[in-house]
Formats: C-alpha cells, structure tokens, sequence
C-alpha cells in the first residue's frame, strides 16, 4: 500500500462543511446548562425550569434531547461537576461523538476561549484521516475564522 499525503484543499472544503455559516434557523440547538444552575442565567426560562425540574442526577456530558412541537432538535448538554468543569476541549470532542447526526447550533454566547476549544474538540472527533465525509456539523460562531 502506497501511502497518499493529504491534500490541504481537501481539509478545507471539509473544515468549511464542519463549520458553516448559516442564515436560516434550521439547526438544532445545544443548550449548555451548569452543574450550578443559578450561573445559567443566560438560557431561556423553559430550559431553566426543565433542568431544575427534571434533572435530579447532574452527569457530567449527558445529552438530553427535547421533544417539543415546533422544535425538532434541542438538547441540552451538562457540563460544570466533575468531569467536564468547562466548555472545553474534551467536552466538544465527547459531544461530537455522542450527539445525533444532523447540523447544530450552540445557544448562547460563551466566552471565547471555551468555544474555540469545544469547536476544536468537535473537528478533531469528526476528523478521519483520509476520510472527509462529514455527518455532523456545527454552525460557526460569528468570531470563529473557518479558513
């Protein structure tokens, strides 16, 4: 077998199918909500009261989607307990690996070194050497440069 180095092109068609730019709300969308929940001031209500409501045992990367009508994909994401601490990383990798198939949004703003390292885990989990299909993306946040 002939090792074939990769070409670069092709990285960046695929990092621009990774991560678009989106002008319709056809996403789905990922709330975020901490193990301290008084810090999740910056979620809708609904999500707020259905985290407290209905979310007893607190697991550190759980995804829990939302059924509701009129909103196909929703899921929420807990971070913030023990092991993920932050939107970090690791968490963007683990997510992307766990979450159904389909494009994605983050709800919210979150500061800027956090969400360029989940963006950075999703890529790396999404990546397969030599394989460029993607199944899973994420809208690009407005500050994050693709190219």
């Amino acid at each position: 077998m002939v090792y074939v180095e990769p070409k670069i092109e092709n990285f960046v068609n695929y990092s621009e199918k990774l991560f678009y730019k989106s002008k319709n709300n056809t996403s789905g969308l990922i709330y975020f909500v901490n193990y301290k929940t008084a810090n999740n001031k910056s979620l809708p209500k609904d999500i707020l009261q259905y985290s407290k409501a209905r979310i007893s045992n607190h697991i550190d990367g759980k995804i829990i989607y939302l059924h509701r009508r009129n909103k196909i994909n929703e899921c929420i994401v807990l971070y913030g307990k023990n092991r993920y601490k932050t939107i970090s990383q690791s968490l963007g990798s683990y997510v992307s690996a766990k979450i159904d198939e389909g494009s994605w949004k983050i709800f919210g703003k979150i500061n800027n070194k956090n969400i360029n390292e989940f963006y950075l885990g999703w890529g790396l989990e999404q990546y397969k050497f030599n394989n460029f299909k993607v199944i899973k993306c994420l809208e690009a946040a407005d500050n994050l440069n693709i190219r």
